[in-house]
């Protein structure tokens, strides 16, 4: 049997929880769609919004098999394995989320809302998180004009930092 553990308020894993008692402490308000859990042995951490919904349908197919016994149960597929490695080959995609600074930039640049969609767009496509990186503009010349630009603007927008997000799939 599977065990879980999803991450407080200060990211520590709290656990083991069986299946049953994830969805229970969902019911009950304790992990919400913006909780992050991670199946035991796995590497990867995701939200509860995108676990839920397997363990909801794992929970009917064992609820329904113990209401009726002769009911066949198939288990699913093994999962492949998120690294590539001896199960098969994964190709990687790099996306790049640039946010705005100065006045305008500030008021209307949500970098969160901004990641987050940029991560959802991509997994409706099929590909997985894997990483995200900050990535920064550190050179002396792009950080003149980066001010150039912000004070021919009268400071109200200039380019800012960016995220660099790694993604991954298996290959075909």
């Amino acid at each position: 049997m599977a065990t879980y553990f999803y991450a407080d308020e200060s990211r520590e894993p709290i656990g083991p929880f069986s299946a049953s008692e994830l969805l229970d402490l969902s019911r009950k308000g304790t992990i919400t769609p913006r909780t992050f859990v991670i199946e035991d042995g796995s590497k990867d951490w995701r939200r509860w919004s995108e676990f839920s919904s397997v363990l909801e349908r794992t929970s009917s197919v064992s609820k329904s098999a113990a209401v009726s016994p002769t009911a066949p149960v198939t288990a699913p597929a093994p999962a492949a394995s998120p690294r590539g490695g001896s199960r098969g080959r994964c190709e990687n995609k790099v996306v790049r989320v640039s946010l705005s600074s100065g006045i305008l930039g500030t008021m209307l640049t949500n970098p969160r809302s901004a990641v987050e969609s940029a991560i959802a767009e991509q997994n409706a496509q099929g590909w997985r998180f894997v990483q995200m990186v900050d990535h920064s503009d550190t050179n002396l010349l792009m950080s003149v004009l980066k001010l150039v630009v912000l004070c021919c603007t009268l400071f109200l927008w200039t380019w800012s930092s960016a995220y660099l997000i790694v993604f991954e799939r298996e290959m075909e």
